[in-house]
């Protein structure tokens, strides 16, 4: 059954990567008034989230996928994995509660259904 949770964490994960990762040219156009400087670094940061969210995702699956979730191996990943996204979650409501658009008051709240996926593939 852990398996079930981890691979549904991780679906979701890789889904959110791949629209963060999508949707980089409509999130950053409003980013113009920046320096060039900024604005590639704000460019690397957007990128770098999508490919974070890719591994967070792709990690755990493939130990799914290949049988190798167990032990010693599924307490590491699965608790590091479910770490990073808790912290994702309370960075994000930190940084999206002041925003007005409404994607930014749901991505909160999907990182906490992904780290309670993971949490559950990982302690039961």
């Amino acid at each position: 059954m852990s398996e079930v949770f981890i691979t549904i964490g991780s679906g979701l994960a890789i889904v959110l990567g791949l629209v963060h990762l999508a949707s980089t040219k409509a999130a950053l156009r409003g980013a113009k008034d920046l320096s060039s400087d900024d604005f590639r670094m704000i460019v690397m940061q957007w990128l770098g989230l999508g490919y974070l969210l890719l591994f967070l995702g792709g990690v755990p699956l493939a130990l799914v996928r290949f049988g190798a979730f167990a032990g010693t191996c599924a307490d590491v990943v699965g608790i590091s994995t479910l770490v990073l996204t808790a912290i994702l979650a309370v960075t994000a409501f930190v940084a999206y509660r002041p925003t007005k658009v409404a994607i930014g008051r749901v991505v909160p709240y999907i990182f906490l259904v992904i780290a309670l996926f993971f949490a559950l593939g990982t302690f039961l």
